[in-house]
């Protein structure tokens, strides 16, 4: 138990803040700039934690309730399966007294003998990369924000104005942003259960939190030029038959070798299983940039100011065009291998010295693009969405804006609830737990799963084996008998 302020029930923030005593920046001597930081693929640097992050949080946890920690798990349980229900179009809150039940007896042995979360535990001092010029503020983690932005006026934080999906105080709180859509399609909803994946494989891969089936015209009741599609996230594999992801060539193409390589050697099925990357890995897509380099265009900024974040903006892409030039729309639209520079725009128009100019509001183009349900889950998390891999038919060209290059697989459905990475992928978590350990205690960095999954660390597995026993625990985890 703790008195660290834990709003959106988040298992590390459980645990007493640590302090690092060493230099942050000294540990990430290979990334030296913004741009190295995003070649870990389709999550960018927000994917790495920071001991530094939790610092905002500790004056304002000494003035807090100590919060119990079978309301945090109660709450994260409830939330995950509020989530499932919601995804799947079903209404009103679900019923988890059985699974509560059953969590505080199995507490009070587990807790003696391992962190629930054991991932989350060896990676809780991970710093994050330095980034050098193109990085002058370090994106926050569950709404722990840096700098002049961690007090507000009186020493109090509302709650309602800070969120994971933003390392800066919100203008208003998300449940008051007013976004409109058009051409909505509600899918039926399909269920997977945990016995229909045993005795195959999953494949775990980073997946944003976009919204699907319906067009954007609003942005908080501003409305844009012109609509933009949200086709992605967890929607993203039932509205696309016959693939079971998309991004570009490179990411695809390794996904793709994986799954290939594995059906081959194993003759067993190979199942496509999407984890949530931060709120913020919605960046590097159309979903945020399209609506950003439209409002961007019309937003009030002085001619001065424009200036100056072109100018920083050309320190990396050298290349860039103006943001009041009139083809900037379509230059952003059109980039090749673009993932990069949007998800760098995006992060730097959201940072408090372009927010205060009158730059658009980039926490809510990112809200008004994502699933809500899941800005709030913790990273990692699993169940939305699952496809069964078809070998044999290589990378798809998609019609998407954002990923052009798909890997075949057909749609199964979701979860009836939402899981945490060590109970959905238990033999990794475990193993990258034991390599950062090791990591940790020779004073190197540690890793997460999306780490891993764009480069594989020797002995620690890429891909989860479904057998009776993993069908068991999920079902335990639940709070049903297997």
């Amino acid at each position: 138990m703790s008195d660290r302020y834990n709003p959106f029930g988040l298992p590390y923030l459980d645990r007493p803040a640590e302090t690092p005593n060493y230099s942050v920046d000294s540990r990430w001597p290979d990334q030296p700039s913004v741009a190295d930081a995003f070649q870990m693929g389709h999550l960018a640097y927000t994917d790495q934690y920071s001991p530094t992050t939790y610092a905002p949080f500790d004056a304002y946890d000494r003035a807090q309730q100590a919060q119990h920690r079978d309301e945090k798990q109660q709450q994260a349980v409830q939330r995950s399966a509020d989530v499932a229900r919601g995804l799947a179009g079903q209404q009103g809150p679900a019923d988890v007294r059985p699974v509560v039940g059953g969590m505080r007896m199995a507490d009070m042995a587990g807790d003696m003998l391992a962190p629930d979360d054991v991932l989350g535990a060896a990676t809780a001092l991970n710093p994050i990369k330095a980034l050098g010029k193109a990085g002058r503020a370090v994106p926050a983690i569950a709404g722990a924000v840096l700098g002049s932005d961690t007090a507000e006026a009186g020493g109090a934080r509302d709650p309602r104005l800070w969120s994971p999906i933003s390392g800066t105080k919100l203008r208003k709180p998300l449940d008051e942003m007013e976004h409109r859509y058009t051409d909505v399609r509600v899918p039926v909803p399909r269920f997977v259960q945990p016995e229909d994946l045993v005795g195959g494989y999953g494949v775990f891969t980073p997946w944003d939190l976009s919204a699907t089936n319906k067009l954007l015209t609003h942005v908080d009741n501003e409305k844009l030029l012109r609509p933009v599609k949200l086709s992605g996230g967890a929607g993203f594999q039932e509205a696309n038959p016959g693939m079971a992801a998309a991004s570009e060539l490179a990411i695809s193409r390794r996904l793709d070798n994986q799954a290939a390589k594995l059906t081959e050697e194993t003759g067993k099925p190979v199942h496509i299983i999407p984890i949530t990357m931060s709120p913020s890995g919605i960046d590097a897509s159309h979903h945020v940039a399209d609506p950003l380099s439209q409002m961007v265009q019309t937003a009030k900024i002085t001619r001065k100011d424009a200036t100056a974040f072109d100018n920083l903006m050309r320190e990396d892409v050298p290349d860039w065009v103006g943001i009041k030039n009139k083809r900037f729309q379509d230059y952003i639209n059109n980039l090749q291998g673009g993932m990069v520079t949007k998800a760098l725009m995006a992060d730097r128009m959201s940072q408090t010295r372009w927010q205060n100019k009158g730059f658009p509001d980039v926490a809510a183009i990112r809200h008004a693009a994502s699933e809500p349900a899941l800005i709030d889950q913790p990273r990692n998390t699993s169940g939305m969405t699952i496809a069964r891999y078809t070998p044999g038919q290589g990378l798809l060209p998609t019609s998407h804006p954002s990923y052009p290059q798909g890997v075949a697989g057909q749609h199964m459905g979701q979860l009836a609830s939402l899981l945490p990475f060590e109970k959905a992928a238990p033999d990794i978590a475990e193993a990258l737990a034991a390599y950062n350990a090791r990591n940790m205690a020779l004073g190197k960095r540690a890793s997460t799963p999306a780490y891993h999954f764009q480069k594989p660390h020797a002995g620690v597995p890429t891909a989860q084996y479904f057998d009776n026993e993993w069908a068991d625990n999920v079902r335990r985890h639940w709070g049903e008998r297997p």
